[in-house]
């Protein structure tokens, strides 16, 4: 056994074997690749990246981050019940375990995440993925596929900004579709969602009965409120906003030139 001294280090990137990784009061970074691996995270912001193996993650205190994005196949994921699984190259079904921890980066298969108590965030890129949302005010981020999003409970937030067309979306219907690159249309559901980040093209976006935000950036966009107290976010195109019932706002800090609004009128330019 050879004994090494490691002071004042944050990021290690291990080995391809079964590796023990403990932080520090610091926001650690681990890289653990193959192998059956073991994280322990310290008081900070820690993030553990894997790539296959029966692993074992611990996130300790503060906002901790777990990396599987460069896994084979999607990952099924409960944070609720610190657990997950996936299928190896053989097929077989490999389990991890997941305690405190915040964040996950999933894979660009088909993921099924489930989150616990905290304030969760959620990054399913490609693949026809599943969200469910636990207690906390949980944020989901996808770029394609066939989705289905449930927030459960808090206030509860969806960012398509990454995806390749607008989106057509009603949240008191809970559903959404938009094109994908074969222009096929390709539906998602949306449950308990309350915020919305939507993309730089041309976005129809409606509300429900909660305090909606949309954010609808670029293009020609599209925003119907529901019966809460919405708020409409954009930069810049020719845009529509509707707020429906309650005390509704329209947010355009971020136009590049100076407007002319006339809410009496019902029309403003730019």
């Amino acid at each position: 056994q050879i004994t090494q001294t490691f002071l004042s280090i944050e990021r290690i990137h291990a080995t391809i074997h079964d590796d023990n990784l403990t932080g520090n009061q610091e926001n650690n970074d681990f890289y653990g690749y193959e192998g059956d691996d073991s994280y322990f995270g310290g008081t900070g912001n820690d993030t553990f990246v894997d790539t296959q193996g029966t692993n074992y993650f611990d996130g300790g205190e503060g906002y901790d981050s777990v990396n599987l994005h460069g896994f084979n196949s999607g990952i099924q994921l409960n944070l609720a019940q610190e657990s997950g699984s996936y299928l190896n190259e053989e097929g077989q079904q490999i389990t991890q375990t997941f305690l405190s921890i915040e964040r996950v980066y999933a894979t660009i298969h088909d993921d099924n995440l489930t989150g616990n108590q905290e304030n969760n965030t959620f990054y399913g890129y490609e693949g026809d993925d599943t969200y469910f949302g636990g207690a906390g005010n949980d944020t989901f981020v996808d770029t394609q596929g066939t989705n289905y999003f449930d927030g459960g409970e808090g206030y509860d937030s969806v960012n398509l900004h990454g995806f390749n067309s607008g989106i057509q979306l009603n949240l008191a219907q809970e559903s959404g579709s938009y094109l994908n690159e074969e222009g096929q249309q390709i539906t998602q559901t949306f449950l308990s969602i309350e915020r919305v980040y939507a993309t730089i093209h041309d976005d129809n976006l409606t509300g429900n009965q909660e305090n909606n935000t949309f954010y609808g950036y670029e293009g020609d966009d599209t925003y119907f409120g529901g019966a809460g107290n919405d708020t409409f976010v954009d930069t810049q195109g020719t845009n529509y906003f509707d707020g429906g019932e309650g005390y509704d706002s329209v947010n355009l800090h971020g136009f590049n030139s100076g407007i002319q609004l006339n809410l009496a009128q019902e029309s403003g330019s730019y």
